[in-house]
């Protein structure tokens, strides 16, 4: 059985790129399909963020299914950042502050 090589660990400018590249082309990625947003439009622009990402660090070797996994992780670890923000402000009664001064 052949071992798999470990590909490099992504370095914070390479998901600055990705984070940048991306928020340039939602509009495209996250639209509905239809008559004006088509697969191949959705498949060029990941193609297109893959390309800038590669740019930061060619030895790397990132295809386009890695660019799409790393997005995926990002958003994930982003969303569980907020949700334990949100529980230690309620825990320590702030959440209901910073209610009161926005409302």
């Amino acid at each position: 059985m052949a071992a798999t090589k470990r590909k490099a660990n992504w370095g914070d400018d390479e998901k600055e790129v990705l984070v940048s590249e991306y928020g340039k082309r939602k509009h495209i990625i996250r639209a509905s399909f239809d008559s004006t947003i088509t697969f191949k439009d959705k498949s060029k622009a990941w193609e297109e963020i893959t390309t800038c990402v590669q740019q930061v660090n060619p030895s790397a070797g990132r295809d386009v299914r890695a660019v799409k996994k790393k997005w995926e992780n990002l958003v994930s670890q982003a969303m569980s950042n907020v949700t334990g923000f949100k529980k230690a402000l309620q825990q320590t009664g702030m959440i209901k502050h910073l209610l009161c001064k926005i409302v």
